[in-house]
């Protein structure tokens, strides 16, 4: 197949869009490990599409695949143990790979001598491919199964309640990352000053990585956690007993069949796991770009450009290559990258700009005055709209904004605790948004699939999250003028 006729192929395909700050070094080993499922599902992603540019990146799964897939995992909940087991497994196999990488590393990487830091490096990937691993099965459930769900929940129950029910029987039974640390920032505000220094000492070794991201894995500093600190805010209290005992009551209630309450349980399950799944890939990210850190020191190329490496490079062979400024300067640039099981075809340059002028031609969208999405958190809100597709965004977020981006991860952390309201683009009931959303009591409304594109700045929204509704009240004339 000619580039041409591949990047017409790649761009006409159905496929689910996820967007967020990321970089091939950091994020595509995590997707890779989708061509690793077939020991636990008997089956596998065929193909993961990647469009990266300056620390921006979409992430594209095949729809046909996310249905097969989805399909057999909803089958094979009628196992008692098919779920526990695959998550005892990938907890196994990442915290074995977590402790080979940290014996490589040692106390220091500048230690290292430059082959062993190549080694590291490789380590440091086969890490991140592993703290997704078997976990990798989530995608297929959750963005498949929500639909066939709420349809099912539906017989049993109907309106503003429907969403209502929908959040509650999916809530999962187990504190987030996010919201236990919240709690210790709460407890470390209220303690005395002359404690708080050992406090932070403690948060910082538990929670350094909370921050880390697909583009950057930095670790928070001591000074910025005192930072945080100063408008730290008693959250909402999580009683989970009491939401199992609501879960309980509702499923007796309506009568719900068996096989509803399977999936409905799977859900919450799955939902608990991927918030395992994810501390596991922060924790992997901040050692990969610690390494990355060191790399550049010894080569002189900026951190920023080596997180262009990929995880199918040779990296002895690149750090030798005269050109390699130049080859990392252009992925930067742009990049589509069609990762499948056999390997990793890149374009740059004009092609990019081809799958660009391609990928625009099937992305059109009418513009609206109502949006809907799933109901993830129940409430209400107005609010300006202040979108979040970048790092810089969410550091000028403001108390009150409503927060619309096209999925949240866990350094979005500080613009949701200000919003009135979260809206994304993509994302199931399990996915970080909803879980966040409902332990912060915030109303949010997933799965809008376009309110990056049809929302901007400054707009006055009013978000109906029982009913998954945001209504356009006021255009913000300014930044709508194209």
């Amino acid at each position: 197949m000619t580039k041409n006729n591949e990047i017409k192929t790649i761009a006409e395909r159905e496929w689910y869009l996820q967007g967020f700050n990321g970089t091939p070094f950091l994020v595509s080993s995590c997707a890779a490990s989708a061509f690793d499922l077939e020991p636990s599902l008997g089956d596998k992603f065929s193909i993961i599409v990647y469009d990266f540019q300056e620390e921006r990146a979409d992430m594209f799964y095949p729809q046909d695949d996310l249905e097969r897939l989805g399909k057999i995992i909803r089958q094979r909940l009628t196992e008692p143990t098919f779920l526990t087991d695959i998550r005892d497994e990938y907890l196994t196999v990442n915290k074995q790979e977590l402790a080979k990488l940290r014996e490589v590393i040692g106390d220091d990487p500048k230690k290292l001598s430059d082959d062993k830091l190549l080694v590291a490096l490789d380590e440091a990937s086969r890490l991140l491919r592993t703290s997704v691993a078997q976990a990798h099965m989530i995608e297929p459930f959750a963005l498949t199964a929500d639909n066939i769900m709420k349809q099912s929940l539906s017989k049993y129950i109907d309106g503003p309640e429907l969403n209502q029910a929908f959040a509650l029987l999916t809530t999962p039974l187990e504190k987030s990352f996010a919201h236990e640390r919240e709690e210790d920032l709460h407890r470390i505000a209220q303690a005395p000053a002359a404690e708080q220094d050992a406090l932070i000492k403690q948060h910082l070794a538990r929670f350094h990585w909370v921050r880390n991201s697909y583009a950057d894995g930095s670790p928070i500093t001591a000074e910025e956690l005192k930072e945080e600190l100063q408008s730290v805010k008693e959250g909402k209290k999580l009683d989970l007993k009491k939401i199992e005992e609501e879960q309980k009551a509702l499923t007796e209630k309506l009568g719900i069949d068996e096989e509803l309450q399977r999936m409905l349980k799977a859900s919450a399950f799955l939902s608990a796991f991927q918030d395992e799944r994810k501390k596991n890939i922060l924790i992997g990210v901040g050692q990969a770009d610690w390494l990355l850190k060191e790399l550049s020191t010894r080569i002189g190329i900026s951190q920023q450009l080596l997180r262009y490496l990929d995880y199918d490079d040779d990296l002895q062979e690149m750090v030798h290559n005269p050109q390699l400024k130049e080859i990392l300067e252009e992925r930067r640039a742009g990049l589509l990258q069609i990762s499948r099981p056999e390997g990793i075809t890149r374009y740059v340059g004009q092609d990019f700009k081809e799958w660009r002028k391609q990928r625009e031609a099937h992305d059109t969208v009418e513009i609206l005055k109502e949006l809907n999405g799933l109901s993830a958190s129940p409430g209400h809100a107005i609010g300006r709209v202040h979108v979040c597709n970048s790092l810089d965004a969410i550091k000028t977020f403001e108390e009150g904004d409503i927060l619309v981006a096209a999925m949240t991860r866990p350094e979005y952390l500080p613009a949701m605790k200000k919003a009135a309201a979260i809206i994304t683009d993509e994302g199931g009931i399990s996915c970080h948004a909803a879980i966040v959303s409902r332990e912060m009591g915030t109303p949010c409304v997933i799965g809008t699939k376009h309110a990056t594109k049809l929302l901007k700045d400054g707009d006055l929204v009013e978000v109906r999250a029982n009913h998954g509704l945001i209504i356009v009240i006021e255009r913000s004339e300014v930044l709508h003028h194209d």
